[in-house]
């Protein structure tokens, strides 16, 4: 478990480069048999820590007093990311880069839902396509690995 939860941190600390290395190293655990050990069975919780570590740390999704929050910090090598949340009852897709944001809500029922992009708060509504951009520059973080 440690390469993902590495990488998560790494990413939340602003060093992509090196958060991207254990990412992938983490992703490779199983399919690479790097552990060799695979015949044994799967690493579940490294494939859960690794997709926490691609939302919650390169989609920059998390949950902030109750409501959903997005800003991504793709790898610079990636040019988007493509995914699917269940929310409060509610199918959420997305389509992000480090710069915009595509939201796609399908509402188990009529109504809408609030969620934080690029830290502003919008309210969403079932089966269109809301686009945001991010207005200011991402501030370059400092890496403090030696």
């Amino acid at each position: 478990l440690s390469l993902p939860i590495y990488s998560l941190m790494a990413a939340e600390a602003g060093d992509m480069n090196r958060a991207f290395r254990y990412f992938d190293a983490s992703l490779r655990t199983d399919i690479s048999n790097i552990h060799n050990n695979v015949s044994e069975g799967i690493h579940t919780a490294c494939i859960g820590a690794t997709w926490q570590t691609f939302i919650n740390g390169f989609a920059g999704v998390r949950v902030e007093k109750g409501m959903l929050s997005i800003a991504p910090n793709l790898p610079k090598t990636w040019r988007k990311a493509l995914f699917s949340l269940h929310w409060r009852s509610n199918l959420i897709k997305f389509e992000v880069n480090n710069d915009k944001v595509k939201i796609q809500l399908i509402p188990e029922k009529k109504g809408s839902t609030k969620i934080k992009v690029f830290g502003t708060l919008h309210e969403i509504s079932g089966n269109r396509v809301f686009t945001f951009t991010r207005k200011t520059k991402r501030s370059k973080r400092e890496s403090y690995y030696l």
